[in-house]
C-alpha cells in the first residue's frame, strides 16, 4: 500500500480541488448560470427586465413606456436597435407591424388632437403598472442616463407631474385652452398620478395641435400650479431633428424613401 507524506497528501487534495472547481466553473458556464466575463456577484431579475448597473434595485421597464406616434415615414429599425426598443409602444394610423395601438385614422395636422385623445385613453386603461410614461417624437433621440435620472429623482412623487419645456397656450374660442400649460411635442415626460387625472373627454371647438391638446386635457383634470409639478426639460440631453456627439452625426428628420436611388 502506497504512503504519502504530509506534504504529498496536501498537494494531491489541492490538485483535486482545482480539478474540480475547474469543471464546475466549465458546467456552469455551458448551461448558462455564469458567464466566464462575470467578475460580480449580481442578483438575480425576471429574464425581460434591465438592470441598470449603477441601481441593482430598480427595475427600468416596469417603471416606464415611452410612446411614440408614428406614420409610414418613420424609421422603425432605429428605435428598434437603440434603449429605447426595450419600453416602446407605437401609436400608428392603423394596425400593422411595429404598431402597438392603432388609432384607424390617417394622421394630418387637422387630426392630431384625436390621436392624442387616443393614445392617452389607451395607456390610461392599459397601463396601469407603469409609473412614467416618456412621449417621443419620431424624430428625436433622448440619453438614457439622462431619463433614468429623472425618474429616480421623482419616483413616487405625490403630485402629478409634468417634465418637459413648459409653455402656454393663447385660445380665444376655448377657454381651457387659453393660457393651458402645455409641453414641447418632441419630449415630455409625466407620471401615473397626472395620468389618472387628465381629462379625456374635454370638449372644445375646432382643432388643435398635440402639444395644446395634451394641455387642455391636463388642466381640465389636473388643474394647474401647484396642483401639478412642472420641470423643465434639459435640451443638453435630448437632440431633435439630428444627433450631433463626438464623431457621430445622425439626421433624424424624415429623409427621402430609402428606395430612391442615389445618382
Amino acid at each position: 500500500m502506497l504512503r504519502l507524506s504530509g506534504r504529498y497528501k496536501l498537494a494531491l487534495a489541492l490538485v483535486l480541488l482545482l480539478v474540480s472547481s475547474m469543471f464546475l466553473l466549465i458546467d456552469m458556464t455551458l448551461h448558462g448560470s455564469l458567464s466566464p466575463y462575470v467578475t460580480t456577484q449580481l442578483p438575480m431579475y425576471p429574464a425581460n427586465t434591465t438592470v441598470s448597473l449603477s441601481s441593482l434595485d430598480w427595475k427600468f421597464p416596469q417603471s416606464l413606456a415611452v410612446i411614440m406616434p408614428t406614420n409610414n415615414k418613420t424609421d422603425m429599425q432605429f428605435y428598434e436597435n437603440n434603449w429605447v426598443a426595450d419600453h416602446l409602444f407605437t401609436v400608428c394610423d392603423f394596425e400593422g407591424p411595429s404598431c402597438s395601438m392603432a388609432c384607424n385614422e390617417e394622421s394630418t395636422w387637422g387630426s392630431l388632437h384625436r390621436k392624442t385623445r387616443c393614445f392617452v385613453n389607451v395607456i390610461k386603461e392599459a397601463f396601469t403598472d407603469i409609473e412614467f410614461f416618456l412621449k417621443l417624437d419620431d424624430d428625436v433621440f433622448a440619453d438614457k442616463d439622462y431619463v433614468l435620472g429623472l425618474i429616480k429623482k421623482y419616483r413616487g412623487h405625490k403630485r402629478p407631474l409634468l417634465i418637459s419645456h413648459v409653455l402656454k397656450s393663447g385660445d380665444r374660442i376655448n377657454s381651457m385652452f387659453d393660457g393651458a400649460r402645455y409641453g414641447n411635442g418632441k419630449f415630455y415626460m409625466f407620471n401615473r398620478r397626472l395620468l389618472d387625472c387628465i381629462d379625456t373627454n374635454l370638449t372644445f371647438h375646432g382643432r388643435r395641435n398635440e402639444d395644446h391638446m395634451f394641455g387642455a386635457m391636463m388642466r381640465s383634470g389636473c388643474g394647474d400650479k401647484p396642483n401639478v409639478t412642472f420641470v423643465r426639460e434639459n435640451d443638453a440631453h435630448i437632440w431633435h431633428k439630428s444627433y450631433a456627439v463626438k464623431n457621430k452625426y445622425i439626421n433624424l428628420a424624415a429623409l427621402v424613401n430609402h428606395d430612391r436611388q442615389v445618382a
